[in-house]
């Protein structure tokens, strides 16, 4: 045993460097102009070895847009460097209907324009960088934003697709840290009782079972990697150290506004390895493998908890989500009030729960579920979103939206091969929104958690 674990050691040392990392921005406007070039900046300075793209999408392109992201390019890979041009972009043309996962049809076409593509090499490391612009007409979310540079990307066989906002600044060593983690030999198996085999599945007996599993001998595979994300404006304070669903499908970050002591933060969902709940979209970096298995981001969410119901996924298929403590990113986060939000982060942990949840589950916080109802539509018509909660309703009343909950649903629960009982290990009973604290939600936690620990209790499928 030892010597094949050293074995696999030595393989994953190898790899390490070669495989090609494949990294996505998404651009919606402005933005490019206010975080790009410092983030670009930091992208061009990682150390990793290995090839990697970036893939920028530029969603609602324009001429101005577009112009100043190729100048940013420019900019930042010839400076210093000697580069070589020959080039491309793509074209994403969108009609009016848009393209959704989970059983809505794609109606995305490309155009290739052969005039543009940068190539830039380091002659220290003879390293390649090269990178495509995809030009949306329209603006469909953030979800098929990053959809449409991970299609590419695996189209093209990278290995790993690296997710990062554009208001966001990585240290040096950021993706090589990210991709090591991913290479680290994997602990002992976290769920082995839970496994749904597909000997199991087909009514065999567990000694005919031939068929290897992820959750038996090197342990569980590793599907997604999430950076540390610090503050931007106060780099010794976390923003996220992997995000945390609530058992009714709201997500927050862990550890968020806490000071990083460089050792394990207290939180609802405290482990002893490095398992995170879901990771954050704004620095995560996922495998090719968990990817073509579980699916990309569901396009159905546009923005907000698209992360959270992907993180899902990958647990449930037979793979996890980790932290990588020393792969530092700092995101200039700022929390925003707005009801577009509200609509947006209500809407889509509903969603998320229906989608991925047993059924007896979802039986089982019908009475929660109904309780925080009462208690958003009071807030939501105090607060001056109420407009957006009825739409919330409104959208979960048409026929057509439950065709495409339930197809979706259908394709999620057949990737199952974690029970519920193992993942609502890491959910939480307590919502932990740091920028609200208002009184009433400190006033219901208990409440909504002690309900929690009877419903996990009770859970054992």
């Amino acid at each position: 045993m030892k010597i094949n674990n050293q074995k696999n050691i030595s393989q994953r040392l190898i790899r390490l460097g070669r495989e090609k990392v494949a990294i996505i921005l998404v651009n919606y406007k402005d933005y490019a102009q206010k975080y790009l070039p410092v983030c670009l900046d930091s992208i061009k300075k990682q150390d990793y070895l290995g090839e990697m793209n970036i893939f920028m999408v530029d969603n609602e392109t324009s001429e101005e847009s577009y112009d100043f992201i190729r100048g940013v390019f420019e900019k930042y890979c010839h400076s210093n460097l000697n580069s070589e041009s020959s080039g491309k972009h793509i074209n994403m043309s969108v009609d009016g209907s848009g393209s959704r996962l989970g059983g809505r049809d794609d109606k995305v076409g490309i155009v290739w324009d052969d005039r543009e593509k940068e190539r830039q090499t380091d002659k220290k490391n003879s390293r390649l960088i090269n990178f495509e612009i995809i030009r949306n007409k329209k603006n469909d979310g953030f979800a098929k934003g990053n959809n449409d540079g991970i299609k590419k990307a695996l189209d093209e066989g990278f290995d790993y697709i690296a997710l990062f906002n554009l208001d966001t600044v990585l240290e040096p060593d950021c993706v090589r840290k990210m991709v090591e983690a991913n290479n680290q030999p994997p602990p002992p198996p976290l769920f082995p009782p839970s496994l749904r085999s597909a000997g199991q599945a087909r009514g065999q007996k567990e000694k005919d079972l031939t068929q290897p599993s992820p959750y038996k001998g090197e342990g569980v595979k590793i599907g997604a990697v999430q950076a540390r994300l610090m503050l931007y404006n106060n780099k010794n304070k976390i923003n996220s150290l992997g995000n945390v669903t609530h058992f009714l499908g709201f997500g927050y970050s862990n550890g968020y506004n806490e000071i990083w002591r460089n050792t394990e933060i207290a939180s609802p969902t405290a482990r002893n390895d490095s398992s995170i709940c879901y990771p954050s979209g704004a620095a995560v970096l996922f495998t090719k493998e968990a990817l073509e298995k579980v699916g990309l981001f569901d396009e159905e969410f546009w923005m907000y908890n698209e992360d959270q119901d992907l993180g899902w996924r990958i647990w449930l298929s037979g793979f996890k989500c980790v932290l990588a403590p020393q792969a530092v990113c700092y995101h200039k986060y700022n929390f925003s009030h707005s009801a577009q939000k509200y609509y947006w982060l209500d809407r889509n942990r509903i969603l998320a729960i229906l989608k991925n949840y047993h059924w007896l589950t979802l039986l089982l916080i019908t009475p929660a579920c109904l309780a925080m109802e009462i208690g958003l539509l009071l807030f939501s018509f105090k607060s001056g979103w109420f407009k957006e909660k009825l739409k919330v309703y409104k959208y979960f009343l048409s026929c057509k939206n439950w065709v495409y909950i339930s197809k979706s649903r259908n394709k999620v629960q057949k990737l199952r091969q974690v029970k519920d009982k193992d993942i609502i290990k890491m959910f939480s009973g307590k919502i932990w929104y740091q920028e609200i604290g208002d009184w009433k939600l400190r006033l219901i936690n208990p409440f909504f958690d002690f309900y929690w620990r009877i419903v996990m209790f009770i859970i054992i499928w």
